[in-house]
C-alpha cells in the first residue's frame, strides 16, 4: 500500500507541475510497472443495477478452465450439460458485450476452452433491461483482460479416464497495443463414453417391460474463437468476432432383456459458425451510438438406424439447416433526467429440416420448413431518485411474422400456416441501498418464450432405448410474468421469485399406436415460486474460501386436458470450497445435492456429485491439476412419468465419473511498460 500511495502522490504532484509550467518536456516523466497481487475470494460489487466480480488474483484463475471457474462466482450456477443460471434464471453468455448464440453442450465446451487467466472480470445482470430480447432471462458478460502493450500465449491439455480415455487440449493467444486488441483460442476435445440406463415401460394392463440400455458414444469437437477490437480515433470502436464449432458424435446402443433386443445406431455431424460485427461511436461522454449484426449458420445431419428382435429394420436420415440473421441499433443519452436508451432489432430465422425414413421397406419423407421474422423496438430509461435509489422503466414491442409447412409423404398429410402477432412487453425495476450497505432490487417483467424450432416436426423420429420423438405443429409462444426480489451484502446473497407462464412449452410423453412417444407441446398454465440463499466467506486467515448455496423452486401445472400429479418442491444444495494447503498447493472440493421432487409431469429422483481437484502452481507460467469427478458415481439422471394409464421411467448414467490430469502453461509479456505522459490540457485538479 505504501508503494501505491507514493506512486499516486507522484502523479498528483506531476500533474500540478504541468499546470504551472507548460514548457515541460513530454518525455520528462515515465511510470514504471506497479504490480499488486492478492489472493482473495470472489466479491460482488453492484454497479448500475448489475453485479461485477473481479477475478484477477483470485481462486477463479487457478481452476481448470473458465467453466469450472464460473462455479465459484457468486449468484452463478453452472450445471452439467451447459446450463448456466443466475438466481435460477437461464443465462446467456456475452464476451466483451457481444452475445454468443451457443447453448447447451456447445456453450459448455466453449467456456471450457477459455483459460481463466485471460479473464479480467465477470458482469452479472439478473434483470436485463428492454434492450435485450424477450428470450433473455439473465446475462453473464465475460470481460477479457486487454492490458495495453501486453501479450499472452497459453496452452493446456487435460487427459483422463471416464470408462475410456479422453482428451481436451487448448491453445490461446492475445496481444494488445494502443489501437488493436486481438484474442484467439482453439480447442479440441476427444470424448468417448459408455452411457448406461435402466428402463421400465408399462402401457395400460400390459406386463411391465424392464430393459437395460448400454450406449457407446464417441464425440470429437473442434472449436475456434477469434475477437478483434480496434479503435478508429478516440470516438469510434469496432469489434469483430467469430466462433466456429465442428463436432462429430457416434452412438451405438443396445436395449435388452431376456426376451427383447433392440440395437440403435446414430451417426451425427454438427457445424455452427457465428460472425458478429459491432461499431460503437461516442459522440461525447454522454451520447453514444451502437450498430451491429450477427450471422449464425447451423447445419446438422444424422443417420439413424434401429433393429428390434432381428426384424423390422428402421433407417432414417435427418438434415437440418438453420441460418439466423440479427441486426440492431442502439442510441443512449445520459442527461439530467437519467440515462435514456432507444433501439431497434431485427431477427430472421429459417429452419429447414429433411426427415427421410425407411421402416420395414416402406419409405416416407417428412420435411418441414419454419420461418420467423421479428421486428422489435424498445425504450429504456433509468434515473436516480437519490444517491442510493434508482428506477428503471422499459417497454418493448415485438412483431413476429411466422410461416411454416410440414409434410408426410407416407400418410399424405400436410400442415401449413401463417401466424402474425405483436407483443407489448415491459420491465420495471427499483434498486436501493440501505445505510447498512445492503443492496436491494425489485423487478416485474413480462416476456415471451419461443419454442425450440428444431423440435417442431410432428412426425416421429428414432430416439434412444425404446421411445420415439415428435413435435407439435401448433405451438404458440409462451407468455411469462415474473416478480423478483434480490438482496446482497458482502458475503450474502438472497433472491425470491414468483410468476406465471401461460401456454407453457415442455416435452411430454404419450402413447401412440401402442408405443410411447416423447412430444413437444403447449400446456395451459405453469405457476412457479422459489427462493435462494448464498454465503461466501474466507476462513482461517483466507486459507479456506467457501461458497454455500441453496435453491428451492416449486412448480404447479394446470391444463384441463390432463390430470397432473401433485407437485413437490425442488431443492438444490451446493458447496464450492478452495483450500490453500501451502507451498502453492490448493484443493478444491465441490459437492452438489438435488432432492427428489415432482413437477406435475415427471418425478425426478435424487442426484448428487462430489468433485475434487488438487492443483500445484510451480511458477507464474506452469501449473498442474489432478482431478476426480463424481467420485461415488451418484450423478444419475433418474425420472419417470406421473401420468395415468402408462409408465415410462429411466435411470441414466452419462459416464460422468472421471479421473485425470491437467497441465497448463502461460507465457506473458509485460503487463505494463513505461509510457510517456503528454502535455495535458485544462485544469489538472478537475481531471483528477
Amino acid at each position: 500500500m505504501k508503494k501505491t500511495t507514493i506512486i499516486l502522490l507522484t502523479v498528483l504532484i506531476s500533474s500540478l507541475a504541468f499546470s504551472q509550467n507548460d514548457t515541460l518536456n513530454k518525455k520528462s516523466i515515465t511510470l514504471e510497472e506497479v504490480k499488486v497481487t492478492t489472493n482473495t475470494s470472489l466479491k460482488l460489487k453492484q454497479k448500475n443495477g448489475k453485479h461485477e466480480v473481479s477475478v484477477v488474483g483470485t481462486s477463479f484463475q487457478n481452476t481448470q478452465n473458465t467453466w469450472e471457474g464460473l462455479k465459484q462466482v457468486p449468484m452463478l450456477r453452472a450445471n452439467e450439460g451447459g446450463g448456466l443460471k443466475v438466481n435460477n434464471k437461464n443465462a446467456i453468455v456475452e464476451i466483451n458485450g457481444v452475445q454468443s448464440q451457443m447453448s447447451g453442450t456447445d456453450l459448455e465446451n466453449y467456456l471450457k476452452s477459455l483459460d481463466p487467466k485471460t479473464i479480467k472480470k465477470i458482469e452479472i445482470n439478473s434483470n436485463p433491461n428492454s434492450s435485450y430480447g424477450t428470450e433473455v432471462d439473465a446475462v453473464v458478460n465475460i470481460i477479457l483482460s486487454q492490458k495495453q502493450d501486453s501479450y499472452r500465449l497459453g496452452m493446456s491439455t487435460t487427459n483422463g479416464l471416464h470408462s475410456k480415455y479422453f482428451n481436451n487440449s487448448n491453445i490461446n493467444y492475445a496481444i494488445n497495443n494502443k489501437k488493436i486488441r486481438l484474442f484467439t483460442t482453439y480447442n479440441f476435445e476427444y470424448l468417448p463414453k459408455i452411457n448406461t440406463s435402466e428402463v421400465i415401460q408399462q402401457i395400460g394392463n400390459q406386463q411391465p417391460l424392464n430393459i437395460d440400455y448400454k450406449e457407446n458414444e464417441k464425440q470429437r469437437n473442434h472449436q475456434a474463437y477469434i475477437n478483434l477490437n480496434f479503435d478508429l480515433g478516440s470516438k469510434n470502436q469496432i469489434d469483430l468476432s467469430s466462433i466456429v464449432n465442428f463436432s462429430n458424435n457416434d452412438k451405438f446402443g443396445n436395449s435388452y432383456n431376456t426376451n427383447f433386443n433392440r440395437n440403435i445406431g446414430i451417426i451425427s455431424q454438427n457445424k455452427t459458425i457465428q460472425f458478429a460485427e459491432v461499431w460503437r461511436h461516442f459522440v461525447n461522454d454522454s451520447v453514444s451510438l451502437k450498430i451491429g449484426a450477427y450471422q449464425v449458420y447451423k447445419n446438422s445431419n444424422s443417420t439413424n438406424n434401429a433393429l428390434t428382435n432381428g426384424i423390422s429394420p428402421e433407417n432414417q436420415f435427418v438434415k437440418t439447416t438453420i441460418p439466423i440473421y440479427i441486426g440492431f441499433l442502439d442510441y443512449s443519452n445520459k442527461n439530467k433526467f437519467g440515462l435514456s436508451a432507444i433501439g431497434l432489432r431485427y431477427n430472421d430465422i429459417n429452419v429447414k429440416n429433411e426427415n427421410n425414413s425407411i421402416i420395414s421397406n416402406v419409405n416416407s419423407n417428412s420435411p418441414f420448413q419454419y420461418q420467423e421474422k421479428v421486428f422489435a423496438s424498445y425504450l429504456n430509461h433509468s434515473f436516480d431518485i437519490s444517491k442510493s435509489k434508482s428506477i428503471t422503466l422499459g417497454i418493448r414491442s415485438e412483431s413476429s411474422f411466422i410461416n411454416y409447412n410440414f409434410e408426410n409423404s407416407l400418410t399424405n398429410q400436410a400442415y401449413s400456416n401463417k401466424n402474425n402477432y405483436t407483443n407489448l412487453l415491459y420491465n420495471v425495476s427499483y434498486n436501493w441501498q440501505t445505510k447498512k450497505e445492503w443492496d436491494y432490487s425489485l423487478s416485474f417483467r413480462k416476456q415471451v418464450q419461443r419454442p425450440n424450432y428444431s423440435s417442431l416436426n410432428p412426425f416421429k423420429s428414432i430416439s434412444s432405448d425404446v421411445i420415439y420423438f415428435s413435435g407439435e405443429s401448433q405451438i404458440v409462444p409462451a407468455k411469462l410474468y415474473s416478480f423478483n426480489f434480490e438482496a446482497t451484502k458482502n458475503e450474502w446473497s438472497f433472491y425470491m421469485q414468483t410468476g406465471l407462464i401461460k401456454d407453457f412449452i415442455s416435452t411430454f410423453t404419450k402413447v401412440e399406436n401402442n408405443t410411447i412417444t416423447e412430444t413437444y407441446r403447449n400446456f395451459k398454465n405453469l405457476y412457479f415460486s422459489g427462493f435462494g440463499l448464498e454465503y461466501n466467506k474466507e476462513l482461517f486467515n483466507k486459507k479456506w474460501i467457501t461458497k454455500i448455496s441453496i435453491d428451492v423452486i416449486y412448480y404447479k401445472q394446470n391444463d384441463s386436458n390432463y390430470t397432473f400429479d401433485n407437485s413437490t418442491p425442488s431443492t438444490s444444495f451446493t458447496t464450492i470450497n478452495t483450500i490453500d494447503l501451502g507451498k502453492k498447493y490448493k484443493l478444491n472440493i465441490n459437492y452438489n445435492l438435488n432432492n427428489s421432487y415432482k413437477d406435475g409431469l415427471i418425478k425426478h429422483y435424487q442426484k448428487q456429485s462430489l468433485d475434487l481437484v488438487l492443483s500445484k502452481k510451480f511458477n507464474t507460467n506452469f501449473s498442474i491439476l489432478l482431478f476426480a469427478n463424481d467420485i461415488f458415481k451418484t450423478s444419475y439422471f433418474w425420472e419417470d412419468t406421473t401420468i395415468p394409464d402408462y409408465l415410462y421411467g429411466s435411470k441414466i448414467y452419462n459416464d460422468i465419473r472421471s479421473v485425470g490430469l491437467t497441465l497448463k502453461w502461460n507465457i506473458t509479456g509485460k503487463s505494463y511498460k513505461g509510457r510517456e505522459l503528454e502535455k495535458p490540457e485544462g485544469d489538472p485538479i478537475e481531471r483528477l
